[in-house]
């Protein structure tokens, strides 16, 4: 008894002796290891108020709940990453697409063109350019209706994409 009552004032002298929590609790436990006790000061504004002694074994339960809550944690964090890479790559092709054709929207083809062109001027390759126009398509709207009109564009860009490589890139303005 002695003994645990000179290491016990060993260990609060610690703790007022040096601030930096690290410290304090390697030389606090590291000296008080026989007691089956760890000793963690407690630091409130700089100044040292007390120490917690925790039986070795709770100590130990405690150590292991929270690593398994962290990695809990950890998967639930991995899995939420993936649903927002999931759900930032629909965004991404959906932004890129006309949704009446599906094809690539007018932003994303001066995206791509730009690319293409640089591509090309710098291995010396030619570029080509096709564009085509649906001549007199405002009559089609008049007298057939929007309906109409919407099915002819979705037939035109579903013909556009049949007859391009998979390399091509077909849009929409």
């Amino acid at each position: 008894m002695r003994n645990l009552s000179w290491r016990f004032k060993y260990a609060i002298y610690c703790a007022f002796l040096f601030p930096v929590i690290a410290h304090v609790n390697f030389i606090c436990t590291g000296f008080l290891k026989g007691l089956n006790r760890i000793f963690i000061p407690i630091i409130l504004g700089g100044t040292a108020g007390f120490l917690i002694g925790l039986m070795k074994d709770r100590w130990m339960r405690i150590n292991t709940n929270l690593e398994q809550l962290v990695k809990e944690k950890t998967n639930d964090l991995n899995e939420k990453i993936q649903e927002l890479e999931t759900a930032n790559s629909t965004i991404l092709e959906i932004s890129r697409k006309d949704p009446l054709t599906n094809l690539a929207n007018r932003r994303f083809f001066y995206e791509r063109a730009e690319e293409l062109y640089s591509l090309s001027r710098r291995h010396s390759k030619d570029l080509s350019l096709i564009m085509s126009d649906i001549d007199n398509f405002k009559s089609v709207n008049d007298n057939y209706g929007h309906d109409m009109g919407d099915t002819v564009l979705k037939k035109f860009a579903d013909t556009m994409k049949e007859c391009s490589r998979s390399e091509d890139l077909a849009a929409h303005k």
